[in-house]
């Protein structure tokens, strides 16, 4: 492949206020970069800054994508046009007088959800510019980021503080008297311990808002606790799945509620029952090594997940911790499957006795269509 490289221009010229038209000092200058227009972002190697009349000069400039100019007080401006609209020199230097506008300024107060003030909260427009909160909780953004969407242009701030969730409050116009409730970072608590009462010390915890699919907003933690204590932040408030997964146990699942001071979820194992059975491999059936129990109706969780165990030399397998319910058996030999069964797993455990194996076969047959499949198109679907 090749790589063609376009020689840039240089773009001069003056910053002003544009309500005064006096020189804008500190506006930092910055060329864009990017496949378009459209994507285009400043580009940190190339930046330049206004002196005190205001004057900048910025080489290296794709003529195409324009410059990008930010100051603290006043509202970013987007040069993408400016080499369209600016004069040229003779050495082929581009020159604009660009103007500033203040713009309006988003203020207004920090709360937690009983009316606290809150200090040293971090406020951002989305773009550069920050602010945070004073002791009274009080914040101000001077000339914030306006964003283009298909409705106009609107201000995104973003809240942010440790223990509390983040906010994203979405603004048409400016404000000043905007009041902001942090709500606290919802937790999830509880203890954990064996048949007999005992705590369990060494555990995984794997939660998620309840009704998600697949693992969509689950986390997890492996807990290492004397007491069997855990103590987690969850991502949002309501009820939580809530599944424990320990050696020497079988896999636990329920639900709990996400808060503030909710009430502790108390987690009892068992050490589940054991499925065991004996393999004869005959003819040429290559001889497992792997047997595997998978639920029949298997969800995301780790609860769900396949339990596998070695067969050994004589054929034996044994399967421990397992939950009672309706699983597949699968045995493999190398990773490929030899044979597949449905089981019952009792309460009290199953002894599968032996499954003998033997060589490979053919079912004949016809197939026939339901009456009325063929007229209505549902078969073929």
């Amino acid at each position: 492949f090749s790589i063609h490289l376009r020689r840039g221009v240089t773009v001069g010229g003056t910053v002003v206020d544009g309500a005064d038209g006096k020189p804008v000092q500190g506006s930092v200058v910055s060329a864009m970069t990017g496949v378009s227009a459209d994507a285009a972002v400043p580009d940190q190697d190339k930046t330049t800054a206004t002196d005190a009349r205001g004057a900048f000069v910025l080489r290296g400039v794709d003529p195409e994508l324009g410059i990008w100019i930010s100051h603290a007080g006043y509202e970013e401006f987007d040069g993408a046009g400016v080499c369209s609209t600016a004069s040229r020199t003779g050495s082929g230097e581009y020159r604009a007088r660009i103007t500033m506008d203040r713009g309006s300024s988003l203020a207004g107060t920090v709360c937690d959800t009983d009316g606290k003030p809150m200090p040293s909260v971090a406020v951002s427009d989305g773009g550069i510019k920050c602010a945070t909160t004073d002791k009274d909780g009080r914040f101000s953004i001077p000339a914030p980021k306006k964003i283009k969407t298909g409705e106009g242009n609107v201000y995104n701030l973003v809240f942010t503080s440790p223990g509390f969730l983040e906010r994203n409050i979405g603004l048409r116009s400016a404000q000043s008297d905007l009041r902001v409730a942090m709500q606290a970072e919802p937790e999830i608590r509880g203890t954990v311990a064996g048949p007999d009462g005992r705590p369990v010390r060494r555990f995984r915890v794997v939660f998620g808002p309840s009704g998600s699919a697949a693992n969509l907003g689950r986390m997890a933690a492996d807990i290492v606790s004397s007491n069997g204590v855990f103590r987690l932040k969850a991502a949002a408030y309501g009820r939580t799945v809530l599944e424990v997964v320990a050696d020497g146990f079988a896999p636990w699942r329920g639900e709990t509620a996400a808060g503030r001071n909710a009430a502790p979820a108390a987690v009892r194992l068992s050490r589940g029952v054991t499925v065991r059975g004996v393999v004869a491999a005959n003819g040429s059936v290559v001889a497992p090594d792997v047997a595997v129990l998978e639920p029949q109706a298997p969800g995301p969780g780790e609860v769900d997940k396949p339990l596998a165990a070695e067969v050994g030399d004589r054929g034996g397998f044994e399967l421990r911790c397992v939950n009672p319910g309706d699983y597949f058996l699968e045995l493999r030999a190398d990773g490929r499957s030899v044979g597949r069964f449905c089981v019952n797993v009792p309460p009290t455990g199953i002894d599968v006795g032996q499954i003998a194996l033997s060589g490979a076969g053919r079912i004949k047959g016809r197939f026939y269509y339901p009456p009325g499949a063929q007229a209505t198109g549902e078969w073929a679907q």
